[in-house]
């Protein structure tokens, strides 16, 4: 954007003027009085927190670590049943049982003669003796 040869020297007048007006003028403040809040952010209060931080996290560690050893010690836990260990995974000879037996439920379920479910027991009985 052009500027007129006016407009410049208008900006450059004005730029010495701010330029004057700051040499002049000085900035004084008065010290205001700490508040409660400045008084309780003061610059020790983060070592004491990072102290007792640094305390905590070492009596935590502390105590995890001695757990184990005194639950496994304490005699209410020894009441404590354990769970049940998972079924075991079947076997390739498993199958063919596991499926007799499926075909077994079906047979009930269908209305099966004696005949049927005499054979089908009798696999059974071989299969698992």
């Amino acid at each position: 954007m052009m500027k007129t040869p006016l407009e410049q020297q208008l900006r450059q007048q004005w730029q010495q003027y701010v330029a004057e007006q700051a040499e002049q003028t000085t900035l004084e403040f008065e010290p205001q009085p700490a508040t409660a809040r400045q008084r309780f952010y003061s610059p020790l209060r983060p070592y004491w927190l990072t102290a007792a931080a640094v305390v905590l996290g070492v009596s935590a560690v502390w105590w995890v670590q001695l757990t184990p050893f005194e639950a496994a010690t304490d005699s209410a836990f020894a009441d404590v049943a354990t769970p049940p260990p998972p079924p075991p995974m079947l076997l390739a000879g498993d199958y063919h049982l596991d499926a007799l037996e499926r075909r077994l439920q079906q047979a009930y379920l269908q209305g099966a003669n004696e005949a049927e479910l005499a054979q089908l027991w009798a696999h059974y009985h071989a299969l698992t003796q």
